[in-house]
C-alpha cells in the first residue's frame, strides 16, 4: 500500500523541447515514479489530444466556435485523459508552456501536492511561481534551473512521500466497527470514503489522508498549532473509530477555518 508507485503529471507544452527528453529521463533515472506523458498519453505509440484533430481551421475559431467544440467527444475525451492523470503525487511544470499546463500546476498546488517549476531557459519572471514553495517538501527551491536541481528535488520529494506513506497511522485493525461516516470533506472542495481512507498523517502545516492506494489528499492547512493538533486528533479518531457522524467531520473543517 505505502509502497505503490509515485505518480507524477508533467505539465507542459507541445511546443517545449525538453518535455520529451525530461520524461525519458525520469523513467530511466527514477523507476518509483509512474510520469504522465500527454503526448503519448496510453502508451508510446499513442498520441494526446490537438484541436487539428476537430478542425484543421482552429485558429481562427471565434470564441464561440471554441466553446461550442469544448463539449466535441473527441474534445471531451482528450480532457478527462489529461484531467485523470493529474490524479498524481507530485507535478513538474516544464516551462516554456501556455495557459493548460499553468492551469493545471495551479490545481495540483492548490490541492495540496508539491509541484516544481522547471526552467530551462530564460523566461520572463513571473511572482507568483512563489507559489509552488508552499507545497514543497523539498529542503531545495521548488523551482529548478537545470537537470541536476530537478534531480535533486525529485530525490527528496519522492522520499519525503515515502516517509509519509510509512508514517502513516493504518487502522486496519480498528475496522471491526460500523462505519456511519458517508463522506470526509477534504480541502479542495472534494471527499473522500473513510473506508478508502489508510490514516492519516500531519506534515507542517497541513494534515493529509492517506488513501489505500498509496495517493495523499489534503485535509486541511491551518497555521495555529494548537488547533491543528486538535483537528489531527479528531479526524484521526472519526477514521480509526468509524462512529462519528458525517456533520462531525464537516464540523471539524468548520471550526480550523474551512466553513
Amino acid at each position: 500500500m505505502f509502497n505503490s508507485p509515485i505518480r507524477a503529471y508533467v505539465a507542459s507544452s507541445w511546443r517545449n523541447a525538453y518535455q520529451p527528453d525530461l520524461i525519458k529521463r525520469i523513467v530511466e533515472k527514477f523507476p518509483v515514479l509512474q510520469p504522465y506523458d500527454f503526448r503519448h498519453p496510453d502508451g508510446p505509440e499513442s498520441r494526446g489530444f490537438s484541436w487539428s484533430e476537430l478542425d484543421p481551421e482552429w485558429r481562427n475559431w471565434h470564441p464561440a466556435d471554441f466553446r461550442e467544440m469544448l463539449e466535441h467527444p473527441i474534445a471531451q475525451h482528450g480532457y478527462y485523459r489529461d484531467y485523470n492523470g493529474m490524479n498524481c503525487d507530485l507535478g513538474i511544470l516544464v516551462l516554456p508552456s501556455g495557459r493548460s499546463a499553468h492551469l493545471e500546476a495551479g490545481v495540483l498546488i492548490g490541492s495540496g501536492r508539491p509541484c516544481a517549476i522547471h526552467i530551462p531557459e530564460p523566461i520572463e519572471p513571473d511572482l507568483m511561481y512563489l507559489l509552488a514553495e508552499t507545497t514543497n517538501l523539498c529542503s531545495h527551491s521548488s523551482i529548478t534551473v537545470n537537470d541536476e536541481e530537478l534531480d535533486f528535488w525529485l530525490t527528496s520529494t519522492i522520499a519525503a512521500i515515502q516517509t509519509r506513506r510509512r508514517d502513516a497511522i493504518d487502522w486496519s485493525e480498528k475496522k471491526k466497527k460500523p462505519n456511519p461516516v458517508r463522506a470526509i470533506y477534504t480541502y479542495d472542495g472534494g471527499y473522500v470514503n473513510p473506508d478508502d481512507v489508510a490514516g492519516v498523517v500531519a506534515t507542517g502545516f497541513k494534515i493529509y489522508l492517506i488513501l489505500k492506494s498509496g495517493r495523499e489528499v489534503l485535509f486541511i492547512s491551518i497555521s495555529d498549532e494548537e488547533r491543528r493538533g486538535n483537528v489531527y486528533r479528531n479526524i484521526s479518531g472519526i477514521i480509526g473509530s468509524k462512529e462519528s457522524g458525517i456533520h462531525e467531520a464537516q464540523a471539524l473543517l468548520m471550526s480550523a477555518g474551512r466553513g
